[in-house]
């Protein structure tokens, strides 16, 4: 009689019984009319998907800054050289010069000019070229258009 119980039992289970569910229990999918049977998952809104952005670039570091720096005072001094006996020809030059380089020139800071003065090669090289300039500048220092650029020049300062 055991075996026929839970043979009854297995059917039961696996076939569903005829049977009305008892107060409380309908609440089952398995009970439930097919129709009504069907889940429904909500459907929400999402942002659509951005690739990621570059990420911002590191700002150069103060040695690469005061390379830079010092390059751009060699290429200054090396245009007061070739303009040593040509005063308008500096004149020019020194307006070409600054529209190129005036970024550059501005965005010199007391922190980049403390880095150049506790590293010897780079503040010789800093001064060799200041030497050169101011001995062009000095050179010229009468001369209408020379004057004109240096005024445009500080003007802002």
């Amino acid at each position: 009689m055991k075996s026929f119980a839970v043979a009854a039992l297995t059917l039961c289970v696996a076939v569903g019984c005829d049977r009305a569910p008892a107060a409380g229990l309908g609440d089952s999918p398995r009970d439930a009319p097919a129709e009504a049977a069907v889940v429904q998952t909500p459907v929400t809104k999402t942002a659509a998907i951005e690739p990621e952005s570059e990420p911002e670039p590191e700002p150069p570091s103060l040695e690469t800054r005061a390379e830079a720096l010092v390059q751009t005072m060699e290429a200054l001094a090396e245009l007061h050289t070739a303009s040593a006996k040509d005063c308008d020809g500096l004149a020019t030059g020194l307006k070409g010069f600054a529209a190129e380089h005036h970024a550059e020139l501005a965005a010199q800071t007391p922190e980049l000019h403390a880095w150049i003065d506790g590293h010897d090669a780079t503040r010789a090289r800093l001064r060799t070229a200041m030497g050169t300039v101011m001995t062009g500048s000095i050179t010229c220092r009468d001369n209408a258009g020379v004057q004109a650029v240096y005024a445009t020049l500080t003007a802002g300062k």
